[in-house]
């Protein structure tokens, strides 16, 4: 879970601010999220293939291959050990896949995903959403195709969890920012590009008066609440 988590972060810095340097650090942490499960893999192929389609630039010079050298240098050991001991790894994925596909049909995994993720699926969509409109496209696609990739393996629901964070994350803020504007909430201007962000522009936000009065209702709604509850006074005991 931290090995995805990481490298989900790293890939939008890179996808976002173009931190192009980053990318040898993908194959630090893929290296090691190997050692853990192997089904970080995945996430690096899902990787390659929305780069390749939606954003290529990421993929030119010798940093990706790099990436993935790091990432064959530190599963090497591992490799090895596998090969001289029968692939063990190899034969317990095999039935293991057998049982999650029995366990996990279709409609249920679709369930669980839905489950699992509960009210922030609403969330994860209007990220998706605001990812493809803001032609951030790589990013948008890396929980989709994840979904779909452990949909067709029969895998677990949970798999594709950590994926998911960077699509929750674009709609718990930004998406929610542009609903706040666009409800007269909220004013946006672009300020001017800068070194941080490859030159791409950054959004400044400003509350308005309609937004302050709804704040401030919003606040005295909490007050209200407060007040109302009757909480039984308890009483401090001496110590002895």
């Amino acid at each position: 879970m931290l090995a995805w988590t990481a490298a989900c972060y790293v890939t939008t810095r890179i996808a976002v601010r173009r931190e192009l340097r980053l990318i040898p650090l993908l194959g630090v942490i893929v290296g090691v999220g190997l050692e853990a499960k192997y089904t970080i893999a995945f996430l690096g192929a899902a990787l390659v293939v929305a780069f390749a389609v939606f954003d290529r630039e990421v993929l030119r010079g010798s940093r990706p291959w790099i990436a993935a050298g790091i990432a064959l240098l530190l599963i090497a050991p591992n490799l090895a050990w596998q090969a001289r001991h029968g692939w063990p790894s190899v034969h317990f994925a095999s039935s293991q896949n057998a049982k999650t596909a029995e366990d996990t049909p279709p409609p249920v995994y679709v369930a669980q995903q839905v489950l699992f993720l509960a009210g922030s699926i609403v969330l994860a969509v209007a990220g998706v959403a605001w990812l493809w409109r803001r032609r951030l496209r790589a990013l948008a696609a890396i929980p989709v195709l994840l979904t779909l990739v452990f949909l067709a393996e029969r895998g677990r629901a949970y798999y594709a969890l950590p994926a998911d964070s960077i699509a929750v994350a674009a709609g718990a803020v930004h998406a929610t920012l542009e609903r706040l504007e666009s409800k007269g909430l909220l004013a946006s201007r672009l300020g001017s590009g800068t070194p941080v962000r490859a030159g791409r522009p950054r959004r400044y936000y400003r509350l308005q008066p309609a937004g302050i009065r709804a704040l401030n209702d919003a606040r005295a709604a909490v007050d209200t609440l407060w007040d109302g509850l009757k909480w039984p006074l308890i009483k401090a005991r001496a110590m002895v």
